[in-house]
């Protein structure tokens, strides 16, 4: 999940915050349209009590690094062209948005093989963009609070609940993500074709205005 662009300032401040180094696995982010994109990913494998391989937590932090370098809120492992079910956080900027109080991490976290369960289908909008489809901001209505279950990189079972805010519609919009789902999709079909229209007006610049690799 992306922001605004004049918001660009603070994400990097946060990212700063985390330790942002130059000796970092960097991966390209996947643009629309990509066949990966709108592809279910998989579940990880896990057997309950294990760590998670060596293997994931390597791709892991080469997420964490992806979504520093790209000032992002949010990356699913689609977006980078990996077809497994993990996303991960800006919790520190969503806590900046939100209010610490209602978001239940600090800093990046990952999210392995998360499950969303609605606990309050009242729809509720937020604008909403993506590294995915640059430049391009709508509002989208998500349910204001759901319980997600997920692996930590652990390899522990957890869980939390969201209020209505950034966070929430962060992570929703990153596990829609893993279900191949775009958030376009969530719109109305004018909507989505402002969307998309946008997109497609912007994608000739994109190697000039993007902060990110991407292919």
């Amino acid at each position: 999940m992306a922001t605004h662009n004049t918001l660009h300032n603070a994400l990097l401040q946060s990212a700063l915050k985390l330790g942002i180094t130059y000796n970092m696995t960097v991966k390209p982010i996947l643009i629309h349209p990509n066949p990966i994109l709108t592809t279910r990913a998989e579940e990880v494998h896990h057997v309950a009590g294990e760590k998670l391989s060596g293997k994931l937590l390597t791709f892991i932090e080469d997420m964490k690094d992806t979504l520093i370098a790209s000032a992002g809120v949010g990356l699913a492992a689609n977006q980078v062209g990996s077809l497994e079910r993990v996303i991960l956080l800006n919790a520190n900027y969503c806590a900046e948005v939100d209010g610490q109080s209602i978001v239940p991490f600090e800093g990046i976290v990952a999210l392995v093989n998360p499950v969303v369960t609605i606990l309050d289908d009242t729809l509720m909008p937020h604008r909403e963009g993506c590294l995915s489809i640059p430049h391009v901001f709508m509002d989208v209505e998500r349910p204001a609070s759901v319980q997600i279950d997920y692996i930590d990189v652990d390899g522990k079972a957890r869980q939390f609940k969201t209020q209505a805010g950034l966070f929430n519609a962060a992570v929703q919009h990153e596990i829609d993500h893993l279900d191949g789902i775009m958030f376009p999709d969530n719109l109305s079909a004018f909507q989505r074709r402002r969307a998309w229209k946008k997109l497609e007006k912007e994608r000739a610049q994109l190697a000039e205005t993007l902060n990110y690799p991407f292919v």
